[in-house]
């Protein structure tokens, strides 16, 4: 990943710039940040509090929990770490307009059956707006189990 920057650094300091080599040299920075954040963000599952959040479903959960993946936490991420996971996994998405985080929190209670609920969130928490269902999921479940990673909680 380094080699494309380290040769645009090289170009740059034995070409002289005119203003119209000076627009390129931006534009083909702008593309190097684009394919280095494309890159990373393929890589973004690789993270330690999102393994670590999985690890402890996959090892405290009961086989038939029902997991939320919530607020950055998707169903690529879920299934990059846990692919023999046999529990139901449902991954939420922003409500449709008119509906609640309430709403949703009360409808996936309803839709787990009595079974326990777990809700893995990412994010950023407190201050990302989705973090609205986990106080809604909490007040609508039975029994509450909270852990906090750095910007994970898992219920």
């Amino acid at each position: 990943m380094t080699v494309p920057f380290w040769l645009l650094l090289l170009v740059l300091g034995t070409v002289p710039l005119t203003p119209a080599r000076l627009r390129r040299a931006v534009l083909a920075g702008l593309l190097l940040a684009v394919t280095v954040f494309s890159v990373q963000a393929r890589l973004l599952p690789r993270r330690a509090e999102w393994r670590a959040a999985v690890t402890m479903v996959q090892r405290q959960a009961p086989a038939n929990a029902f997991v939320v993946l919530h607020a950055g936490f998707n169903r690529a991420v879920w299934d990059y770490y846990a692919p023999h996971w046999k529990g139901e996994v449902y991954a939420t998405a922003a409500p449709p307009p008119g509906r609640s985080w309430d709403d949703e929190a009360r409808e996936m209670v309803q839709r787990a059956e009595g079974r326990p609920v777990w809700l893995v969130l990412g994010g950023w928490g407190i201050t990302d707006p989705h973090f609205a269902l986990y106080p809604a999921l909490a007040a609508h479940a039975e029994k509450e189990r909270v852990v906090h990673f750095r910007d994970v909680a898992v219920v």
